[in-house]
């Protein structure tokens, strides 16, 4: 374990804590890597990071350039207040240097997904808009999930 998380203590939002209540559990994302991404140019392979994002707010991976099979391995944690209702998604983009980054994907995750402490291989989907939410997107994404109640958080 590492020492950041001995000292470390659910944050505290003030009003969200009056509508919604205290952090019900804690889950630990580990993004291992990605597989088959899309070529966005068709010539030059894709410089993908990961955006994870939660109830309160998001956190990015690195980006690993020009491999469309990229190994992240980074471990990341998030507190819910509503578990049951605002999902985790997680969206690969590929970074450009001059202009807009590109979107490869994304995964928004059930919660009988995030009950499976296993390594997941997951497909990606299109933009949450209504014509490409369920649109198959190329390659894969290898994540892994722990949670644990609001009384054992020291264990994540």
């Amino acid at each position: 374990m590492s020492k950041e998380l001995i000292w470390h203590v659910p944050p505290s939002s003030g009003a969200a804590d009056f509508f919604y209540g205290t952090f019900k559990e804690a889950i630990r994302v580990h993004v291992h890597s990605a597989a088959n991404l899309l070529w966005p140019d068709g010539k030059n392979p894709p410089s993908p990071y990961c955006i994870i994002t939660g109830e309160d707010g998001s956190v990015r991976t690195c980006v690993r350039n020009g491999t469309s099979n990229p190994v992240w391995d980074e471990v990341f944690i998030f507190y819910r207040r509503r578990p049951n209702k605002v999902p985790l998604t997680i969206q690969i983009m590929d970074q450009h240097t001059v202009g807009f980054d590109i979107f490869l994907g994304r995964h928004c995750f059930k919660d009988v997904e995030l009950a499976q402490r296993t390594q997941q291989e997951v497909a990606l989907f299109g933009r949450d808009t209504k014509e490409e939410r369920f649109m198959r997107m190329k390659g894969s994404l290898f994540v892994d999930f722990y949670s644990v109640d609001s009384e054992n958080f020291m264990q994540i």
